[in-house]
């Protein structure tokens, strides 16, 4: 199986060392581009994942993520306005929404993660 290639964009440069770190560990082929989403030019993708801060994507990050052609994108959201918002300029964008996992990584607190599944 060939290595995966994966493009990382994270605005934080240490969190960014840690991916290429973490998943050239597993093989993958990784590259950073240390840019805020916003500023991100972006490529052809099949699989978008984000992960943004608690005010989401917004519309310009929207339209960076729908630029990129990608038939599927993974949102993960830890407020729940943002993630209406960002849902609604999703499917405006050709994008139905096929799931939503909560995950609770902060146990006996109020946050909870939102994991959504985009297809188009």
């Amino acid at each position: 199986m060939e290595p995966a290639r994966l493009v990382a964009v994270e605005s934080h440069r240490g969190a960014g060392a840690d991916a290429v770190h973490n998943l050239a560990h597993r093989g993958a082929d990784v590259r950073v581009e240390a840019v805020g989403f916003e500023q991100w030019k972006p490529i052809p993708a099949d699989l978008v994942v984000a992960d943004p801060t608690r005010r989401g994507l917004g519309p310009v990050g929207v339209d960076r993520l729908a630029a990129t052609g990608a038939e599927l994108a993974v949102l993960v959201s830890c407020d729940a306005g943002s993630l209406g918002r960002d849902a609604a300029l999703l499917v405006d964008r050709g994008y139905r929404l096929g799931s939503v996992t909560l995950v609770d990584l902060f146990p006996d607190t109020s946050h909870v993660e939102a994991v959504s599944v985009f297809v188009r």
